[in-house]
């Protein structure tokens, strides 16, 4: 018999209810346009699928890209800089804080540059620009329908389709001090209210995923000319929405991710306009991209302006 989907423990929306404008917790949400760096065969995806794929947060190739924000969430701890709230809010952080790797964090990241025609990223993740909208997005069901309805099953909501925001990463400890304090605040107000989730009363597990959420937008200062934002997912994911893909010999799981629609079963295309930078196969690709998004448009019963496929004048050394 199939074990049913995780129970929704609460959410980071739980938490940030309590938060205050003044103690700014996390970067505000990117509303324009982002850019993605991927290969031939990634924008081939991408077009095809009209969505992007978030990694899960242990599966990065980097690990340093997730342990860097739990490192400075902790060190800034140490100073012995007092939380307000309870006694007890502040041993739950504590607590939190000293065992965070016993706990399998269900976040999953997507990653993008501010940064457009970018030869750095280029060199890096490919030689095919995407330009893509920023805001709101949200996670699909492998039937590729929205399902904002949360059954109950054993006694606790599920949610099904999890939210995420295109957000600013901060760069450095120095920069993500004022907002370490300010997730802080944020959860012991949350500890202390036995609100949240209305449901259930406060949980560890939400707590520890907000400060998942604030560590994965802190990275090292070393890579701030990537001027990166990330789309972050921490809601408690079910079967529904988790997919496995293989690379290297080793299972990477993701989840598919597209901008939530403006209008209710509206799909809007994601690829917003197409760069080829050096190396991309010149005008015969562009010629090719055109058909590709021609064919797979998801305007359907609208005329059709097709998003701009320009090249890159920038070119490799050497």
């Amino acid at each position: 018999m199939p074990s049913l989907p995780k129970a929704n423990f609460g959410t980071l929306d739980e938490v940030l209810k309590h938060s205050k404008d003044e103690w700014q917790p996390l970067p505000p949400i990117h509303h324009g346009k982002v850019y993605q760096y991927t290969g031939i065969a990634g924008a081939h995806g991408i077009i095809k699928s009209n969505m992007i794929w978030a990694s899960h947060s242990l599966c990065l190739n980097d690990p340093s890209e997730r342990r860097y924000g739990w490192d400075a969430i902790r060190e800034y701890r140490k100073q012995g800089t007092p939380v307000p709230g309870s006694d007890y809010a502040q041993s739950e952080i504590d607590r939190i804080l000293a065992n965070e790797e016993g706990w399998y964090p269900e976040s999953y990241v997507a990653s993008a540059s501010l940064d457009s025609d970018s030869l750095t990223q280029f060199r890096l993740y490919g030689s095919v620009e995407l330009s893509l909208p920023g805001g709101e997005w949200e996670t699909v069901a492998r039937n590729r329908e929205r399902d904002d309805r949360a059954p109950v099953i054993g006694g606790y909501p599920q949610v099904p389709v999890g939210r995420g925001q295109w957000r600013e990463v901060w760069y450095g400890y120095d920069e993500a001090v004022p907002h370490i304090l300010g997730m802080f605040y944020t959860i012991a107000a949350y500890i202390d209210s036995f609100e949240a989730p209305a449901y259930k009363g406060y949980n560890y597990l939400t707590a520890f995923m907000a400060l998942e959420y604030l560590a994965l937008h802190i990275k090292n200062p070393d890579y701030e000319v990537e001027k990166e934002v990330r789309l972050v997912f921490t809601e408690n994911t079910s079967p529904a929405t988790v997919e496995v893909r293989e690379i290297n010999g080793k299972l990477i799981p993701y989840v598919e991710a597209r901008p939530v629609p403006k209008l209710p079963d509206e799909t809007e295309d994601i690829v917003q306009g197409i760069r080829l930078g050096p190396g991309a196969g010149g005008l015969r690709n562009q010629k090719a991209f055109e058909a590709h998004l021609a064919r797979n448009t998801r305007q359907k019963g609208r005329t059709y302006y097709p998003p701009s496929i320009n090249q890159s004048q920038k070119e490799f050394s050497g």
